[in-house]
């Protein structure tokens, strides 16, 4: 009874800010349920967080799960042995994806905000030390402001320094505002231009079809890229083992090309 006293005075949260609170959640990946050796992605995070302000990227969405999804059973061979770089990545499940379990050579997890990169940098020492990245290194973890010329610059001199020439560029639930289209799509055609035959997958959910549209005009019309929208299905009922999200929301991924 003393006991039950105690726990009773303890102040309760409301649901809201219990909703805000982060917690390590684990995302196992979509593959068979007896397979031994099957470690999940481990993020902090709150997964009920309301997108507001510049709190985005703190917290998973469901178009980085859909693009996991595709990589993990459709397209491996992406990712594998490859030098990935991400562009707003929030909390580096997707980066953290492609470092340990698809055996990426060299990632690179960018985000524009100070504070998402030191959740970021948080999530990529979590999982390493959890030894969930199948003995790979764990993702870089770099700030990337996109319309800053002069910190793009010294990303790529320091790639050509390293000897990293990049093969995949990706990005999840990145052209949500119409304010960074522009930034977002020049900034690729620049990284298409240093590397040539790159290869660039970005995922969206499409709240907005307008903002999604104007996207795809700039890169097309404006910026002379090839561009493919890929299909990826997501089965239903037992096989779907991993990587749950709602689709709910239409989830499109597209690939660009220069």
């Amino acid at each position: 009874m003393e006991h039950m006293g105690f726990l009773s005075a303890i102040p309760r949260h409301q649901p809201f800010e219990d909703a805000q609170h982060a917690q390590v959640h684990s995302y196992f990946p979509p593959l068979p349920l007896d397979q031994s050796g099957v470690r999940p992605i481990l993020i902090k995070e709150a997964q009920n967080l309301l997108s507001r302000g510049n709190n985005v990227g703190l917290r998973t969405w469901e178009a980085a799960q859909h693009l996991a999804w595709y990589l993990m059973t459709e397209q491996p061979d992406l990712v594998k042995g490859k030098n990935i770089l991400e562009l707003g990545a929030g909390t580096g499940f997707l980066s953290l994806l492609c470092a340990g379990e698809l055996d990426a050579k060299h990632v690179l997890a960018t985000d524009g905000l100070a504070h998402v990169c030191e959740s970021l940098q948080a999530n990529a020492d979590l999982n390493h030390d959890n030894d969930t990245l199948h003995g790979h290194s764990p993702p870089q973890v770099r700030q990337l402001d996109w319309t800053d010329r002069p910190e793009l610059d010294q990303l790529l001199e320091d790639a050509k320094k390293e000897l990293i020439t990049y093969d995949l560029v990706i990005g999840a639930d990145i052209t949500y505002h119409p304010d960074i289209l522009r930034p977002l799509a020049e900034l690729l055609k620049t990284l298409s231009d240093v590397y040539p035959g790159l290869s660039i997958l970005i995922s969206s959910t499409i709240r907005n079809v307008h903002t999604f549209s104007q996207f795809t005009t700039i890169c097309q019309k404006d910026l002379g890229f090839h561009m493919t929208e890929v299909k990826c299905h997501i089965p239903e009922g037992l096989r779907y083992s991993g990587f749950f999200h709602s689709v709910a929301t239409d989830i499109k991924i597209v690939s660009l090309r220069r």
